[in-house]
């Protein structure tokens, strides 16, 4: 799936994430909606048979939708953005490429589709659909006349895991985190290529802050994902800081 498909897909799903709850006349508890913008200061550490390689730290943004019904709440969070490889020497496989000298940018998309169920008012459950997807920009060698080489690839499949929060006292800041994992299948090189299982953790943790006089929260936390091959060969690892701005009504 290429970038302009996942995003036009997002925007679809962000959509059908605020209406499909929406509760009969008859109800008359109201549902919350929290729509916001979340930023991610991430880097990309990989582990392959080539070697190991770590990216600079890009900047990775997108909107995230969460409406929810009593205990019962369903949401979805966009990431897009780029990360830049400042080694002399790289390589993708497959298919198998070497570049010396230059830098390989890779364009970044990770999607979340997630339904929960809270047991306590601070605690509960999780589950949902990931898709991470990467497209490199690989230039051509100096003096070669080719064209830059695209190379795609996509993880994605369905997680579950634990999420809570906790008051600090009697102030409007709130500790809060989550942690699941991963089952996902990575396709290298684009649509119909082989797939193999390459899953794992992911976990977020950080510091809440709700405003007094409008229903705005602010929140900076640290975000951890790590997928790996199911032979143990290879691994990603995505780690950074996230800064997230949310209004509920």
């Amino acid at each position: 799936m290429t970038t302009r498909r996942l995003a036009a897909t997002v925007q679809r799903v962000l959509l059908f994430a605020v209406i499909a709850v929406l509760p009969s006349t008859a109800v008359a508890e109201p549902i919350r909606y929290s729509v916001g913008v979340k930023t991610w200061a991430a880097d990309w550490g990989a582990l392959n048979a080539n070697g190991e390689f770590r990216s600079y730290v890009g900047a990775l943004f997108g909107p995230v939708a969460i409406a929810r019904y009593r205990q019962v709440f369903v949401g979805a969070t966009f990431f897009t953005g780029q990360l830049d490889f400042p080694f002399t020497q790289t390589v993708v496989n497959p298919p198998n490429i070497t570049t010396t000298n230059t830098t390989i940018v890779a364009q970044r998309t990770d999607l979340d589709l997630t339904a929960g169920y809270y047991f306590l008012p601070t605690f509960g459950v999780i589950g949902g659909f990931k898709s991470v997807t990467f497209e490199f920009t690989i230039p051509p060698q100096p003096g070669s006349g080719q064209n830059s080489t695209r190379v795609e690839q996509t993880s994605s499949g369905p997680f579950v895991g634990l999420l809570g929060s906790y008051t600090l006292g009697r102030t409007r800041f709130a500790l809060y985190g989550n942690a699941t994992y991963s089952f996902l299948q990575r396709e290298l090189g684009g649509s119909g290529s082989a797939s193999s299982s390459f899953g794992g953790p992911s976990g977020e943790i950080g510091l809440a802050y709700r405003f007094p006089k409008q229903p705005v929260t602010i929140a900076e936390a640290y975000k951890f994902q790590r997928f790996e091959s199911e032979t143990g060969d290879s691994s990603d690892t995505f780690q950074g800081v996230i800064f997230s701005i949310a209004y509920t009504f």
